[in-house]
């Protein structure tokens, strides 16, 4: 009975906006397919709005009924607070998780503490999280280490992977002794934090901790993760005979996990994903069909497996077949409408295909399927705005409006009324005055209502207006409530106000900040305004700019080395793009002195060399750093090292990391780089193949004109 009511509550708080789930006394649905039809209007919407917060109430009636049969539950009372939290408040949910704690002895506490640690980390309150976390600690029994295990676990869902190995360490350390899985855990978070050695030292000791096949198979899959790691920071340092080596012994730990578990599909996914990423860094034709013969395999085993159903579609886009790609997906979604992943994908492969008609239909049968998610009504206003239907786009936005009326909705609602080249500003100000409510819930909302005055006649007021947001902005930086990027909101708001007319903007700013010294943030917008100008406003740009890190600098703040650097950053790519190298290279150079740990700052730095020319070498020596330095594999940083090996002579060695970059982001410039590479290996073929992949991904005008240039080269 309670897991049917768990399950029931569950339902009823994660999806309280399901038409399956909205039912009338008689026990038949709430609204008829017609009215799902016409769930955009304001009408439909405020009866599923009725019916979406009867369930909420439902649902945490349950809970309640639930937790009073079972006060210390921690899973009840983690679910009760963040079911309050989304649907009422953070403060609600917090006071109800401490109130649970109050009422039961503190040794029964400890998965309750564990809860409210979890709360407060998800709440933006990683001290109060650290706080709850060691209280549970205090009475835990050693011999279990139960609080450190469950912190451990919070901490790996979390992505914290240095969090999750210092609880699961301290656990050992206090004399826990782990089984295969322990050390598998353990295992896993080294292998994310690169600690490839202590990774693989820990699967050794699961495997003489003993286990079932399907835990083997498991330690085999983690093991070829480990060596995958090894072959990766091998190429990173350009050692390609290691990464050799560890790519061989990598497939053959993922062939043994295949023969200890023939009919697991995740061995045989994982098998050919591997062999299909080989293709993608050798071209050489026999990995894509190990991977093709592999991904068969896992549907042969499991037909309605969607991690089988993805590698497969990826098999065939590496083979160029995106109608098989398509018609895969398309199959898969016909028998399971609901997996949300599945529609999103095939809405991806279908704008790939340029078919935005069908991929808008989706997300309309999404919408109709979730007509309380505003997000697929986002989705049709941007596919809509990449046809270029306007109308379409707009209705689209108002509609996600109707469906979540909060902050982040009105303003993509109203952004799209400015988004023409003949702004309507009326139509702005009319949304905005009829919401004023949800205006002022946001900073931004309220700037935007200042330009909307301003640029619709009422040109007083609205300065008045922008006087007043400076204010705000500034008090609540002050009081840490607003963050400092909400200057640039105001900065490029007043550039709105005075049309590219940056003297008049800095003489109103004047008026603004008063007798007051100007601060860092003055100093980057006034900037900004002279950015607008163009190649004309660099000069008084860069000068801005390089007062701002002056300002910072004096500051002492803590974070002036932060300020500076971008500041320094922003002025030397302004430098850059006006041609001034030297000027340029010595602001990047003073900015990496700053934050030397920066993978952004190293790589935008190191990008900007190797274009340059003017020291290759430094440019790959800052691009390995940021790659070594950035654990989530961003694909511009893998890019960056792939261009910089090109323009340093590497051209073998430009390979690896343009492939990866390219399997990451699917961005036109990593295929244009790796066009390059190819061309300058003689390797004409693969370098046409990735000059008309990169067309197909809607490049710029810069990037066609060096695809022009490239195909001449070919020519």
């Amino acid at each position: 009975m309670s897991k049917n009511s768990l399950a029931l509550a569950q339902m009823l708080l994660d999806t309280p906006g399901d038409p399956n789930m909205m039912m009338d006394s008689a026990g038949k649905r709430k609204f008829t397919d017609q009215e799902l039809d016409d769930a955009n209007t304001t009408k439909v919407q405020q009866a599923l709005r009725l019916a979406t917060s009867a369930n909420v109430a439902e649902g945490l009636e349950i809970l309640k009924f639930l937790q009073e049969t079972a006060p210390n539950d921690a899973v009840l009372s983690l679910m009760n607070a963040r079911a309050l939290k989304k649907y009422k408040s953070v403060k609600e949910g917090e006071a109800a998780l401490r109130s649970d704690i109050a009422k039961i002895p503190p040794e029964r506490c400890i998965g309750l503490w564990i809860s409210l640690g979890a709360y407060l980390d998800e709440s933006g309150n990683p001290e109060g999280a650290r706080i709850a976390f060691e209280e549970a600690k205090k009475n835990q029994n050693p011999k279990t280490m139960f609080a450190n295990i469950q912190i451990a676990d919070y901490w790996f869902t979390r992505s914290q992977w240095a969090n999750a190995r210092e609880a699961l360490e301290g656990a050992n350390k206090a004399g826990l002794v782990f089984d295969s899985s322990g050390w598998m855990r353990l295992s896993e978070i080294c292998n994310r934090l690169r600690d490839y050695d202590a990774a693989e030292n820990c699967l050794a000791k699961a495997v003489a901790a003993g286990g079932t096949p399907e835990t083997l198979a498991t330690i085999e899959m983690l093991r070829a993760m480990n060596l995958q790691g090894r072959g990766e920071l091998a190429i990173v340092k350009g050692d390609t005979s290691q990464s050799e080596k560890d790519f061989n012994a990598s497939r053959a730990a993922l062939r043994r996990a295949t023969e200890i578990l023939p009919a697991s599909p995740l061995a045989w996914v994982s098998l050919s994903d591997f062999e299909r990423r080989m293709y993608q860094r050798t071209h050489d034709s026999k990995y894509l069909l190990a991977s093709e013969q592999a991904a068969d395999r896992v549907l042969d085993i499991s037909v309605g497996y969607w991690p089988g159903i993805r590698n497969k579609e990826l098999v065939y886009l590496e083979k160029e077949k995106i109608d098989d790609a398509i018609a895969v997906v398309d199959r898969y979604l016909s028998a399971a409408p609901k997996n949300i992943d599945a529609r999103k994908e095939l809405i991806e492969l279908l704008i790939r295909a340029n078919n935005f008609s069908r991929a808008i239909d989706l997300a309309q049968e999404g919408s109709r399927l979730n007509p309380r998610d505003a997000e697929w009504q986002n989705m049709i206003g941007n596919l809509n705005l990449r046809r270029n239907d306007i109308p379409g786009a707009t209705a689209a936005f108002d509609a996600a409006f109707i469906i979540q009326p909060d902050a982040t909705q009105l303003l993509a609602s109203v952004t799209q009324r400015v988004r023409l080249e003949k702004k309507d500003w009326n139509s702005v100000l009319q949304i905005l005055r009829a919401n004023s409510k949800v205006v002022a819930t946001s900073i931004r909302l309220q700037i935007l209502l200042a330009v909307a005055l301003v640029n619709s006649g009422q040109r007083e007021p609205g300065l008045v207006a922008m006087k007043n947001n400076y204010k705000i902005i500034q008090d609540g930086v002050a009081a840490g409530s607003i963050s400092p990027d909400e200057w640039n909101t105001w900065y490029t708001g007043l550039a709105s106000c005075f049309d590219k007319n940056p003297k008049e903007a800095e003489a109103f700013l004047a008026t603004v900040v008063g007798e007051k010294p100007m601060e860092y943030w003055n100093y980057i917008g006034i900037a900004t305004l002279y950015m607008v100008q163009g190649e004309s406003g660099t000069p008084e740009a860069v000068k801005m700019l390089e007062k701002s890190a002056e300002v910072a600098k004096a500051s002492g703040a803590k974070d002036a080395n932060q300020q500076q650097a971008a500041a320094l950053l922003q002025a030397g790519n302004l430098l850059y793009a006006s041609k001034n190298f030297s000027k340029s290279m010595e602001l990047f150079e003073q900015a990496i002195q700053l934050i030397p740990d920066n993978a952004g700052a190293l790589n935008n730095a190191a990008y900007l060399i190797a274009k340059s020319g003017t020291n290759p070498a430094r440019a790959v020596e800052l691009a390995r750093k940021s790659v070594e330095l950035n654990t989530a594999g961003v694909d511009d940083f893998l890019d960056t090292l792939g261009f910089a090996l090109l323009r340093a002579g590497k051209a073998s060695e430009a390979i690896e990391p343009l492939q990866k970059a390219i399997v990451i982001g699917q961005k036109p410039a990593s295929m244009i780089h790796l066009a390059e590479v190819f061309i300058e290996l003689k390797r004409p073929l693969d370098a046409k193949e990735f000059l008309e992949k990169a067309k197909k991904q809607k490049p710029t005008d810069e990037q066609l004109e060096e695809i022009k240039a490239l195909e001449l080269k070919l020519n």
